[in-house]
């Protein structure tokens, strides 16, 4: 009887604990919408500038900078931000009242610091991370200026795209728009900013749209490595839709003609009828690959690097856990190509590129890490469910769920070879037997 009683006040208290771990939940989400046009992103408080806004990761600094401090802004969205390692103010599943406390730190920003105080061993190396979650830069500009003005940036790096629009025409413009003040605000203050092509996973995320019958079984077939009896079901004329993009190029990539298969993946990537996806259309790359040369914003091509860490030089689960988040390793891979990029654009010594080679990131398998891998696979594992009717969606949250059962120190031991692989891409390079 006793037993009974202490379970049933048990079952109460976690019932009472659910209930306000929910409406939290639900306060902060309403917080956050109401705020999302609010113009707020650091407020200076007692010298320091402290992030207010509840999209963006708790980070401050000092109004007045140390002569010995070399100060990096991280800009973007959640990519940028290094979800699902690092979580927004309000992210309650970040910090479960302290029961289970997860991760907030392996994004790039993380990362950035570890190699560039390599380059400025003497120096004290700050980043900040002001990324803005769940938007793009329509709302990241407000971001972007209040740094350029009031946060004494020795560098900035922008990775990021326009998201929100009423449709693709609306979009493009808005693109062009904001990219070019960007890089007007970065010559008129005198800042060095690297804006990078935003990279995503082509290779194993299926991209929006209703597959056909016989698409879906094309898609299945060369998945399998069936690529003759998937070409027969696409048949011979040009993809008209995302998913025939992303079947051809499915069966290109079993049949080993990567080129032809990269470049129909990219196809369907950009095919996608979705004005808020979070993986960029193509002509937002291409818009930062022709920042004009000799500014203080300087393009940055990410996604043609991130073609060169790949396998067969097409991006996939190598790097990302869903469609546009980057794995640790990604992340790491990302901070250590922007610290080379500076090395060259500073004309700094060989050795220097030496030091970014051989470090290697010590963020392995820790318990919060391991947690926070579990809760994903759970959380994803349960989209599938819900995602019966659309071919796309069950195959990709099934996929993620799947990926997240991966430990972190499986993942971290990939960097040997990634690092390894792109040494000798470069040697490649340096004696013109190959390139991107």
């Amino acid at each position: 009887m006793r037993k009974g009683r202490l379970f049933l006040i048990l079952f109460n208290v976690l019932g009472l604990l659910l209930a306000a771990f929910l409406i939290s939940g639900i306060l902060a989400s309403l917080r956050m919408r109401s705020r999302l046009d609010d113009g707020h992103f650091f407020a200076l408080k007692d010298g320091r500038y402290v992030s207010v806004n509840p999209l963006m990761v708790r980070q401050e600094f000092d109004a007045e900078k140390d002569p010995s401090e070399f100060r990096i802004f991280v800009l973007g969205y959640s990519q940028a931000m290094g979800s699902p390692y690092v979580h927004q103010d309000n992210d309650k599943v970040a910090d479960l009242f302290n029961l289970l406390v997860m991760p907030n730190e392996g994004g790039i920003s993380t990362w950035l610091k570890d190699y560039f105080s390599l380059i400025y061993p003497g120096r004290k190396i700050k980043v900040v991370n002001a990324a803005l979650a769940m938007t793009g830069f329509e709302k990241g500009i407000g971001v972007y200026e209040q740094v350029l003005k009031e946060g004494k940036p020795d560098l900035v790096v922008l990775l990021t795209h326009v998201r929100r629009a009423a449709d693709d025409k609306e979009r493009r413009a808005l693109s062009r728009s904001l990219l070019d003040r960007a890089v007007s605000l970065a010559d008129s203050t005198g800042t060095e900013v690297y804006v990078l092509t935003v990279p995503s996973n082509i290779r194993d995320w299926v991209p929006d749209g209703p597959q056909s019958p016989s698409v879906a079984r094309a898609i299945e077939l060369c998945s399998s490595g069936q690529a003759a009896q998937g070409f027969a079901l696409l048949g011979k004329g040009r993809p008209a839709s995302a998913p025939e993009f992303y079947g051809r190029a499915k069966c290109l990539d079993a049949s080993g003609d990567y080129e032809k298969a990269r470049a129909m993946y990219i196809a369907a990537k950009d095919a996608e009828d979705d004005p808020a996806s979070n993986r960029p259309p193509g002509y937002w790359n291409d818009m930062v690959r022709g920042i004009p040369k000799g500014g203080k914003a300087r393009p940055l091509d990410m996604e043609r690097l991130f073609f060169a860490l790949s396998p067969q030089g097409i991006p996939g689960f190598n790097l990302f856990h869903d469609g546009i988040h980057l794995t640790l390793r990604g992340n790491a891979l990302a901070a250590r190509e922007i610290a080379l990029f500076y090395a060259r654009e500073h004309s700094l010594p060989p050795a220097t590129a030496d030091a970014l080679y051989a470090y290697k990131p010590a963020l392995y398998g820790n318990l919060r890490l391991k947690t926070l891998y579990a809760l994903k696979a759970l959380k994803w594992l349960r989209s599938s469910y819900h995602a019966e009717n659309d071919a796309a969606r069950q195959a990709n949250t099934g996929a993620v769920s799947r990926r997240y059962l991966l430990t972190p120190r499986e993942e971290c031991d990939m960097l040997d070879y990634e690092i390894n692989f792109r040494k000798q891409l470069l040697k490649e390079e340096a004696a013109g037997k190959g390139g991107q």
